[in-house]
């Protein structure tokens, strides 16, 4: 039995409002407890069972860790361990978390994307992240404070 079919007898089995509800709730809750299990993963957490209930819903067997990969490779923010991905400023690749207004710079010319960018597309990205205060790369399984600066 294929996904699909599995997941259109799930879903046929459920009244609609039961099934679009519980597609609702799970909306609403991914991202933020995807988040937090990058940081927790430990095997009570809710993003193990929102995954389960995905997979019964929509036909999957997937596991939580493989939501969130190592995704923590270039760094992560410390706050919530996550980042927004990067942006170029010419060969360099800056890190952001935009939540937390810090950026780390995993290295230059890792990444071939500069390549094809513009220097008017680097002066604006740099715009977006220059107010961000600088932090050295923190892993994600490595943990890390962001120290207050002082006199702040």
């Amino acid at each position: 039995m294929s996904n699909k079919t599995q997941e259109r007898e799930v879903k046929q089995q459920l009244p609609e409002s039961v099934s679009r509800s519980l597609e609702v709730v799970i909306d609403y809750l991914w991202n933020d407890e995807r988040r937090d299990f990058v940081g927790q993963p430990n095997t009570e957490h809710v993003f193990r069972a929102l995954v389960m209930v995905d997979g019964w819903l929509f036909g999957h067997r997937r596991r939580a860790e493989e939501y969130v990969g190592r995704g923590d490779y270039f760094g992560v923010c410390p706050v919530c361990r996550t980042s927004d991905g990067y942006l170029n400023v010419g060969r360099d690749h800056w890190f952001v978390c935009h939540e937390h207004g810090l950026r780390w710079c995993a290295g230059s010319n890792l990444f071939s994307s500069w390549k094809g960018q513009a220097e008017a597309e680097w002066q604006a990205n740099w715009r977006r992240i220059e107010a961000c205060r600088e932090i050295e790369p923190v892993c994600g399984d490595r943990g890390g404070e962001v120290e207050e600066e002082s006199g702040k």
